[in-house]
């Protein structure tokens, strides 16, 4: 019995996750387009996890920014004077931020 419950556990875990195709054929199609629409850019998504890498190794909230000067999105401190005049995406927290 156990063996055979073990045998099933281990095969339902191999089985292909529904959705998960078509999420990363469309990832797929949209780092395409966007490799080639933007191609000097720095994309959102890479400021995005770029501030919450920093924000984790620092300790300190990061915020993700664009201005006509940083070629795309950009990420830094929440205080910084550049943000007055940048349009403002997010602030993200580090992950142990009120502990």
């Amino acid at each position: 019995m156990h063996v055979q419950q073990a045998l099933t556990q281990q095969q339902s875990t191999n089985l292909p996750r529904p959705g998960l195709p078509d999420f990363e054929s469309s990832f797929a199609a949209y780092t395409s387009r966007a490799a080639s629409v933007y191609s000097c850019e720095v994309p959102l998504l890479a400021a995005r996890l770029g501030a919450m890498r920093a924000a984790d190794e620092t300790g300190l909230p990061m915020t993700v920014f664009r201005t006509a000067d940083t070629h795309g999105w950009a990420y830094t401190n929440p205080i910084s004077r550049v943000l007055h005049k940048a349009e403002v995406f997010v602030t993200i927290l580090p992950a142990r931020f009120f502990f």
